[in-house]
């Protein structure tokens, strides 16, 4: 991947402020998923959400669907700006990452991905380490020792009572999908410019690790 030139700034720029608009009118106008406010009857008592003790710390939903979906467009912004500002975060990614989040807002309103995503641009600086994040977040971890209690339940028994196990897997590929991808395209873009900077020898084509993004 080439280093991005500054007259393809403006294009960084438009393509952000556009992303993070479409983000900011999905976040005030439809909102984040039902599911996480309003608890069915088939869903285990008292109990709605089927991901981790770290990700309930991190989202604010007893701020109510419109404001928790505000408060998690204004961090996915925050950590972008950022982002913007760290050298070894390439800007070219950060336009995909910014298309690619914009699913999780357009895509079964899934923003409660937002603080999961917001660590895929980390790659560029701890490497493989930021996958974790991935399952720190999204399976119901720390809740109880023995993996008894309702929110591992939920994570097998709040979805669509007529939709089976098939269909459940195919659903969270469609919804997780962007997520994973901002991740692999990022170990992707890292480890090509790794190899393009241990090709530069003389290193005339800037600092390597500025350049390549890697420790």
């Amino acid at each position: 991947m080439k280093i991005i030139r500054p007259k393809w700034l403006t294009y960084f720029w438009l393509i952000a402020i556009l992303s993070y608009f479409d983000k900011l009118v999905m976040a005030a106008f439809v909102g984040s998923d039902k599911a996480l406010f309003d608890h069915q009857p088939w869903y285990p008592q008292g109990q709605n959400v089927d991901y981790s003790i770290f990700w309930q710390a991190v989202n604010p939903i007893f701020l109510g669907r419109f404001w928790y979906s505000i408060a998690m467009f204004g961090v996915d912004l925050a950590f972008f700006l950022a982002y913007a500002k760290v050298k070894r975060i390439p800007r070219n990614y950060l336009v995909i990452y910014a298309v690619f989040t914009a699913f999780n807002y357009n895509l079964f309103l899934e923003i409660q991905n937002v603080t999961v995503s917001m660590f895929a641009p980390l790659v560029f600086v701890v490497g493989a380490w930021a996958f974790l994040a991935i399952p720190l977040e999204k399976l119901p971890l720390g809740w109880s020792w023995n993996f008894s209690d309702s929110h591992v339940q939920c994570l097998f028994q709040c979805s669509n009572p007529g939709q089976n196990i098939w269909a459940k897997l195919l659903f969270e590929l469609a919804t997780n999908g962007p997520v994973l991808m901002v991740f692999l395209i990022a170990w992707h873009d890292r480890r090509k410019r790794k190899h393009e900077c241990e090709a530069c020898e003389d290193c005339t084509c800037g600092t390597c690790s500025d350049m390549c993004g890697y420790m």
